[in-house]
């Protein structure tokens, strides 16, 4: 996935000055961060929750309210820090807050992607047992019928 460079980004730690001179609504300045894990008992998978706050400007220039931001998933690819450039892959809604699947750290260079969960090898495995069982129950269902209008 390819980003457009930030108009006039020295390549050096952004700062809040760079974003008031950024008019770009996707792009904002990270406070607040905290990454913690939540789940993980016996009948949950354990998920990765990233939260932090983006302050961003609007398009005319004027502060925009702050977006709270919510990473939910599985896996954590990248990191965030207190005071990164990060970049929202489309629009994001004026205030609020905003649940996002990937976003772009500017000021690492990085790809920052909370993977949602998917099904389990567990649960296909028992899914696919279910179903064979309900098959051969079907069958076994046919073969007695049969069996008994024969006679």
């Amino acid at each position: 996935m390819s980003v457009p460079p930030l108009p006039d980004y020295p390549g050096s730690e952004p700062n809040a000055a760079e974003l008031a001179t950024s008019r770009d609504p996707r792009l904002g300045i990270a406070y607040a961060v905290s990454v913690r894990t939540e789940g993980g008992g016996q009948n949950s998978v354990p998920g990765v929750v990233l939260s932090y706050r983006l302050h961003r400007r609007s398009p005319d220039g004027r502060e925009l309210p702050v977006l709270q931001v919510e990473m939910r998933g599985r896996n954590l690819q990248g990191m965030i820090a207190d005071g990164d450039l990060i970049q929202a892959p489309g629009p994001l809604p004026p205030s609020g807050m905003a649940q996002l699947e990937t976003v772009t750290n500017l000021t690492t260079g990085s790809l920052v992607v909370l993977k949602r969960p998917s099904a389990s090898a567990g649960c296909l495995i028992a899914t696919l047992v279910m179903l064979s069982l309900m098959v051969l129950l079907v069958v076994i269902s046919f073969i007695v019928f049969a069996l008994a209008s024969s006679t």
